[in-house]
């Protein structure tokens, strides 16, 4: 029963997110949205981690599973991709990078902005 109830809340905010993705004036991707929505709800604790901690582990888990899909599509078109695997090795090779970077930097920003935080509240106390 606790997984039904924590799926029924993960399902919610993803058909919350489509709804939206479907008025928006502009394309953007339901997931995205709703990622967005879930990460809003879980930071001002209108839904708490303990919600839907169970269930969100075991996607976790089992996400290599979702990737089995794609690499049969991929395997379906093959003779596309033989004719352009130059080019999507180069394309996953800097997106690689890029995401890297983005890590990186991110991550940089995050933890100086946490510690300057972390600093003002020692100034304060």
């Amino acid at each position: 029963m606790k997984y039904i109830k924590q799926i029924s809340i993960i399902m919610i905010v993803c058909l919350i997110g489509e709804w939206v993705s479907s008025i928006l004036p502009f394309t953007m991707p339901a997931g995205i949205i709703a990622m967005l929505l879930m990460y809003g709800l879980l930071s001002i604790k209108f839904i708490k981690e303990k919600h839907i901690a169970e269930t969100t582990d075991l996607l976790l888990q089992l996400m290599p599973l979702f990737i089995i899909p794609s690499s049969i599509a991929i395997i379906n078109y093959l003779s596309i991709v033989q004719a352009i695997w130059l080019q999507l090795i180069i394309i996953c090779f800097i997106g690689v990078i890029i995401t890297f970077l983005c890590a990186y930097f991110t991550t940089k920003w995050l933890m100086e902005w946490l510690y300057a935080e972390k600093g003002e509240e020692e100034q304060h106390d």
